[in-house]
């Protein structure tokens, strides 16, 4: 990727993360969400939210590229099948272990497990939808690594939320990450491809 289109996507990543950040403080209270981070309420809410979302972004477009960069070494080392396999795996744990961290921190343990996979069927719908643009812009070969990406990353990125019971700061972390993330798988292609930035049909998630 040149270097122009890296600012490129790197910039629109970024507005996307703040934009996000502001847009569900605004429908929660952003108040209590900043205490939670630590930043007391002295009239700087606005910019605590911009270092916020500039961080959920930043964060989103770390996973990006070590995905990329374990994509090629995977792929390299194991094949493309088994890596596939490997990645339906990893995301079916992944889902599981999310529903399960959740539910042996939950002071109440007489509650059933299934009732702590919200989350994870939140992730889901969101990455069918995601993915599903994805494929219909490239091709098949996008399901795989696609889902692999959006709900690993987007668990790793926003683990530390996941491990609390306070849903406005969960939909605080994981919406400008997730946003972000399909942002870059969706839109990679366009910034790699030539001037006329016409997507072709052999990408997945590497454009």
């Amino acid at each position: 990727m040149r270097i122009k289109s890296w600012l490129a996507l790197s910039s629109t990543t970024l507005v996307i993360g703040v934009i996000t950040a502001y847009l569900v403080a605004f429908i929660f209270r952003g108040a209590d969400l900043l205490t939670f981070f630590g930043f007391e309420n002295s009239g700087l809410g606005g910019t605590y939210l911009l270092l916020l979302g500039l961080l959920f972004s930043v964060v989103s477009q770390a996973l990006f590229f070590s995905y990329q960069f374990i994509q090629y070494f995977a792929t390299s080392l194991l094949g493309t099948w088994m890596w596939k396999y490997l990645q339906v795996i990893l995301v079916l744990i992944t889902g599981i272990d999310l529903g399960y961290l959740r539910w042996v921190r939950f002071p109440d343990q007489s509650m059933p497990f299934w009732m702590f996979l919200d989350w994870t069927f939140i992730l889901i719908l969101g990455t069918f939808l995601v993915v599903w643009m994805k494929v219909k812009m490239t091709n098949a070969n996008a399901w795989v690594p696609g889902f692999f990406y959006m709900i690993v990353s987007t668990v790793i990125g926003a683990f530390y939320a996941f491990k609390t019971y306070q849903n406005a700061l969960i939909w605080f972390v994981v919406l400008p990450i997730f946003l972000c993330n399909a942002w870059q798988l969706i839109m990679l292609p366009y910034f790699l491809t030539s001037k006329k930035m016409k997507i072709t049909r052999n990408d997945s998630v590497t454009g």
